[in-house]
């Protein structure tokens, strides 16, 4: 990928590049070899640009972790239960499989992010479809 260069700014610098390459150094070098310093480096521009898009490395980590929960595959909603669940699970371990630096950032830096709220979501309907109360799928 082709870091963006502007350091004037928001500009070109999009979120999704600097989410993109923060995972890039958290699958090199892990939680504890990540800064802000670093990322701003690899793309370019100075640490202020990067906290002009998250408030701090916090913010950043937790959209870091939705975007991984983003490529975790959701299943149709096909009434069965046991292959949606399954199909979620295989996909989350191919996903810490890729990115196994993500298990303690997820940990530590849990989020409410859009991509994390939609699985919760599609986990918790397919769990009500057995008949669990929603009481017993949280």
């Amino acid at each position: 990928m082709t870091a963006p260069t502007s350091s004037t700014g928001r500009g070109r610098l999009a979120e999704a590049d600097i989410t993109s390459v923060a995972l890039d150094i958290l699958d090199e070098e892990g939680l504890d070899g990540f800064t802000m310093g670093k990322l701003a480096t690899r793309l370019g521009v100075t640490p202020m640009v990067v906290y002009s898009h998250y408030r701090n490395k916090e913010a950043l980590l937790e959209a870091v972790v939705d975007r991984a929960v983003g490529t975790v595959d959701l299943p149709d909603d096909d009434g069965d239960w046991q292959e949606p669940l399954e199909v979620i699970g295989h996909s989350m371990h191919s996903v810490l499989l890729r990115h196994p630096s993500m298990v303690p950032v997820m940990l530590d830096y849990p989020t409410t992010g859009p991509n994390q709220l939609r699985l919760a979501d599609t986990g918790h309907a397919i769990l009500r479809r057995v008949g669990l109360d929603d009481t017993a799928v949280v």
